[in-house]
């Protein structure tokens, strides 16, 4: 840990199948405030908890496809549990959105200008969401929109250099990366 501490020095932590939360007390113990824990409790349920002094607290629990912490702010995280997207703010889970097409799952987040974008992974059409508020997204783009051949969005990011996003297309299509260099407008 004190490796890991002194190199990319972070400022929060996630431990999956955290059990009695040991790794997460070691981080706080290092000076990582925000820790967060997910548990896969039965089958399908998930408890997303927090260390509170030394023991864990459960902030909520989800039921559905495997759970993914994909985005965290001062504002709560953003949770994958399949096709649904929690917000996990202060002891309560708000559903904000669910995927276009069943069976699909959200599968990766990324921050642009202060905004969180989120990508839907599996059936075609998949999409890529932005929010500005925490509240409410917004579909930006679908994969068949950059390319209609293509299969499902494979990954994201958010280029701050260039100020633009950045997705990849499945790997058997021809065109494999677009950028939008208006958030995802065009």
């Amino acid at each position: 840990m004190p490796i890991i501490v002194n190199l990319a020095k972070p400022k929060s932590n996630i431990d999956f199948g955290y059990e009695l939360g040991c790794w997460l007390l070691v981080a706080m113990e290092y000076g990582i405030k925000k820790c967060l824990g997910i548990e896969l409790v039965n089958g399908f349920l998930y408890t997303v908890s927090r260390l509170r002094g030394d023991s864990m607290e459960t902030l909520t629990r989800l039921s559905g496809g495997s759970c993914s912490i994909l985005w965290g702010s001062s504002e709560g995280s953003l949770v994958s549990s399949g096709d649904p997207l929690y917000l996990v703010s202060g002891g309560v889970a708000k559903l904000l959105l669910k995927a276009s097409r069943p069976g699909n799952w959200f599968w990766h987040a990324c921050e642009g200008d202060g905004r969180p974008y989120v990508q839907e992974y599996g059936v075609p059409p998949t999409e890529i969401y932005v929010s500005e508020d925490m509240e409410n997204f917004r579909r930006v783009l679908t994969n068949v929109d950059s390319d209609p051949r293509s299969r499902y969005f494979h990954y994201m990011a958010f280029d701050e250099r260039r100020n633009a996003l950045v997705a990849t297309l499945d790997d058997s299509n021809l065109t494999r990366v677009v950028m939008s260099l208006d958030h995802g407008r065009s």
